[in-house]
């Protein structure tokens, strides 16, 4: 019976009980975490049924001048033979301004930010060289010439699109007229451009698309020049080219793009076949995104990353008290403290898609404060314990919240703060003799 007692009051064994306790605590903290997931996978799962309806993220491509030609080429039985195959122009200069509005829409709980931008593009054309692309003049079919731009979702176009090209209109028509370039798109069939060669061609067009999420453009002139302004706030400038000049305030951002076309890998004019223009023209595209803060998820996601860490550090405080008190708290009690903590990022999450993340902090740390200092004085036997217990927790939550909010600072912060608490804990128990710490009965208060 003595050798059970001694194993039982034995401070070693007690450490072992409470890291098996920890291991436990792992089972709702990984349903938490489930739990976090699915709701981020819900609200993403909204979001995307109401831009499938509105319009995706948008990347503008053109306009390109597509002209067809003939190609004459030996067959597998070296006959002689004659395929139409496209040769492609890009503008000299290009020139859109972009005037983007946003409205917000709800589906359940979930907002969800939506734009619809009025594009003014105007540029030029030179028909000037076609030594590089060797074809003879005579080849090109001329009539058969047409102007492409890649919209990758067409649903968001709100209006009729009409060209202005060299002092005649043309309306532009569904599609890319073919897969060779893009695979969503219009196009607009051209007069015979023979009146154009060797000369200069101005055009211009309106343009009105909507989307969600981002839109980017495509450097595709030898100058190109993007200029956007919107009420939005919070644009996140993303690709291959930042903004040359912008600003951004609380009614919002404008920005300023002005790119050689030194800038990019793809040539001004090629031939069908001739190069993988799509993978060039996806490493060179510019633009931006309309962040949308989703911190209730991503912040619980961070701090639930830390909940071993805190479960531990109050584990510790509490075992503190407990040595240095001589009062025996049963492992029990320790994982109905771990529960309460595990509790407080479920709370979290629930609060926080309802309000503010920093009001749903404040709530779900003060509940589980609360419950922690009340149970403590319970089972710590004094107010004042109980008290120091929970004063212990609050610290650990302000710390919680200030590594959430200073990501940059997250890894200094937290070396800091846990070289703090290994201070504090060696300090504290620098007179306790641990080879005769224990809970013998007449130590027991």
């Amino acid at each position: 019976m003595e050798m059970i007692s001694r194993f039982r009051d034995s401070v070693i064994v007690k450490m072992v009980i409470l890291g098996l306790m920890m291991l436990i605590l792992f089972i709702p903290l990984l349903m938490v975490e489930g739990v976090i997931q699915e709701r981020l996978n819900r609200r993403n799962t909204a979001v995307s049924e109401v831009q499938e309806k509105w319009g995706r993220e948008q990347s503008l491509t053109g306009p390109v001048l597509v002209v067809p030609f003939k190609e004459t080429y030996l067959d597998d039985k070296n006959v002689a033979k004659v395929r139409i195959r496209n040769s492609f122009f890009l503008p000299d200069s290009i020139h859109v301004s972009s005037n983007l509005t946003t409205e917000k829409r709800y589906r359940g709980m979930f907002e969800i930010v939506l734009y619809k931008t009025d594009l003014d593009i105007k540029g030029s054309f030179s028909m000037t060289d076609f030594s590089e692309q060797k074809i003879g003049m005579n080849d090109y079919q001329w009539k058969d010439a047409y102007l492409v731009i890649g919209i990758p979702d067409t649903r968001g176009i709100a209006k009729e699109v009409a060209l202005q090209w060299g002092g005649k209109s043309y309306a532009f028509r569904p599609g890319p007229k073919d897969n060779t370039l893009f695979t969503s798109g219009i196009h607009a069939p051209l007069a015979d451009l023979t009146q154009f060669i060797g000369k200069k061609t101005s055009f211009t067009m309106k343009l009105v698309v909507r989307g969600s999420d981002s839109l980017h453009f495509i450097p595709i002139g030898k100058e190109s020049v993007v200029k956007v302004k919107s009420s939005w706030p919070d644009p996140s400038f993303s690709g291959n080219f930042l903004p040359t000049s912008h600003k951004i305030n609380s009614e919002g951002f404008e920005a300023n793009w002005d790119i050689s076309f030194f800038g990019r890998n793809f040539p001004q004019f090629w031939k069908q076949g001739n190069t993988n223009i799509d993978r060039y023209f996806n490493d060179s595209r510019f633009g931006f995104k309309l962040f949308v803060s989703v911190d209730q998820y991503q912040k619980s996601i961070r701090a639930i990353k830390y909940a071993m860490l805190f479960i531990f550090l109050t584990f510790l405080a509490v075992f503190l008290m407990e040595i240095l008190s001589h009062i025996n708290i049963h492992p029990i009690q320790y994982l109905l403290v771990g529960f309460a903590m595990s509790f407080f990022y479920l709370l979290l999450l629930a609060i926080s898609e309802h309000s503010s993340f920093l009001f749903a902090y404040l709530v779900a740390s003060v509940s589980v404060i609360a419950l922690i200092t009340w149970y403590s004085k319970v089972i710590l036997k004094t107010m004042a314990r109980g008290t120091i217990s929970g004063f212990s927790v609050l610290v650990l939550y302000v710390y919680l919240y200030i590594l959430l909010v200073n990501q940059d600072y997250s890894l200094l912060i937290g070396s800091i703060g846990l070289f703090l608490v290994l201070f504090a804990v060696m300090f504290i128990t620098r007179s306790v003799d641990w080879s005769r710490m224990g809970w013998s009965n007449d130590k027991k208060s």
